[in-house]
């Protein structure tokens, strides 16, 4: 009987759930750690990238992104769907400088991602977008930090977790946010929060092969970060992101 519920992803099933929305959460969860923390003077937003080879190269696949230069992105999920989800954005932003003479504002950005990934939940010859989305700027200068989920759904954040072991980043932040929080603490707590998130996953990895090994700590080359000022949003490049890792006073 409930086959039958089955046919179309924009048809809920007898649970009340569309479940092709729920298989799109479920591949966001699989999907490279990601978090984001507003600070006093800005957003930080950074991801995890897990080496599924020695041969890969995590740098090479872009998980922190600009849309323009204010305004910033970063993902869980598929790759694919991201970068068809950033040129959106960048159309949106753009159709806005040309209708409106002024910048795009960070919520205009989320609202715009939502409507387009909730559309993709009613679509019956088109499947969700499997993947979940930060999107940090600053809106006259006060940091915002938006994420918009695979279901449609968007929300305004002081800290978020997004992809695999989410809930544990999510407690670590809950303990660890304050007011006020300068942008080198933001920085410091998400290099923590994306390191518990990644050395979690090595582990279970390591428990479902069997291996007893001692698990492996974080590499620097997985790390993206992006940061977005008053002045701008900029992705750190590798150097910065490095230095920042090995001399942050909470990874000892």
């Amino acid at each position: 009987m409930d086959q039958k519920f089955k046919f179309s992803p924009s048809v809920f099933g007898s649970s009340g759930t569309v479940e092709q929305s729920s298989y799109a959460l479920k591949a966001v969860s699989k999907g490279s750690t990601s978090v984001g923390i507003v600070a006093s003077e800005g957003v930080v937003i950074g991801t995890a990238t897990r080496k599924t080879s020695e041969l890969m190269e995590p740098r090479g696949m872009q998980h922190v992104a600009p849309i323009n230069t204010m305004i910033g992105m970063a993902y869980s999920g598929l790759s694919g769907d991201f970068r068809i989800l950033k040129k959106h954005a960048q159309r949106c932003s753009i159709q806005n400088n040309l209708s409106n003479g002024s910048a795009v504002k960070v919520k205009e950005v989320a609202h715009c991602m939502a409507i387009l990934m909730q559309e993709y939940t009613q679509m019956a010859s088109a499947r969700p977008f499997g993947v979940s989305l930060l999107i940090a700027g600053c809106d006259k200068g006060v940091p915002q930090l938006y994420d918009c989920s695979a279901n449609g759904t968007h929300s305004t954040r002081k800290a978020i977790a997004l992809g695999r072991n989410a809930g544990i980043c999510t407690s670590f932040l809950e303990s660890r946010l304050t007011e006020n929080l300068k942008i080198e603490d933001a920085i410091d707590t998400a290099l923590l929060a994306l390191k518990k998130g990644y050395e979690e996953t090595e582990a279970e990895l390591k428990e479902g092969d069997g291996d007893d090994e001692e698990e492996d700590p974080m590499p620097t080359e997985v790390i993206q970060i992006g940061i977005a000022y008053p002045e701008g949003f900029e992705c750190m490049d590798s150097n910065t992101v490095d230095e920042f890792y090995a001399t942050s006073t909470y990874l000892d």
